[in-house]
């Protein structure tokens, strides 16, 4: 059964059923028994996905499978992280939905930063997009100046996830470094 152009194709239930049971087993491995860098090596895996993806042929979205386990893997962990990584996951969702409301943006980036919001928690949130932004205009200006076309499609998931990538690993470390108790 085909779908007309303009609609999403049903959920299938049952695979987001397991993405999300994943999703929430490896968050509380992560944050129960496996060492302190298990969640980083796994969100990096997951962005990795992502970014593969993401790099296939104009207009294939981000999988809403890969999303929900991300979201569960984020979810499931400690309570006393649970404000802050839900705030990361607002703010990114926030700042989406409304450049995405422009026309600018896809839903499927717009639900992978709500994921890697909720992943790498307030503050940190707003830096995976801060340097998401960035690499798309190192990729843009160039492109620009080689007279390329200016509304050639960038699938921007690549560069969230890169973002969030750089951001999973170093983002403490930067925190830090500007002395800001988080």
């Amino acid at each position: 059964m085909q779908t007309p152009e303009n609609e999403e194709p049903p959920l299938d239930l049952k695979r987001l059923s397991v993405a999300a049971l994943l999703g929430a087993l490896a968050g509380g491995l992560c944050s129960w028994v496996l060492p302190v860098p298990s969640l980083a090596v796994v969100v990096t895996l997951l962005s990795l996905v992502v970014a593969a993806i993401n790099l296939r042929p104009p207009d294939y979205p981000i999988p809403d499978e890969l999303t929900v386990f991300g979201f569960f893997l984020g979810l499931v962990r400690p309570l006393a992280g649970l404000p802050m990584a839900l705030a990361g996951c607002a703010a990114c969702l926030a700042l989406f939905w409304l450049i995405e409301r422009t026309g600018q943006m896809g839903r499927g980036c717009t639900k992978w930063a709500g994921v890697l919001g909720l992943l790498v928690g307030w503050p940190l949130a707003l830096m995976a997009p801060m340097l998401a932004f960035m690499l798309g205009a190192l990729m843009a200006i160039p492109m620009t100046l080689l007279g390329k076309d200016a509304k050639a499609m960038i699938p921007f998931g690549i560069f969230l996830s890169l973002g969030g990538i750089v951001t999973i690993w170093g983002g403490p470390i930067f925190l830090k470094w500007l002395e800001f108790d988080f």
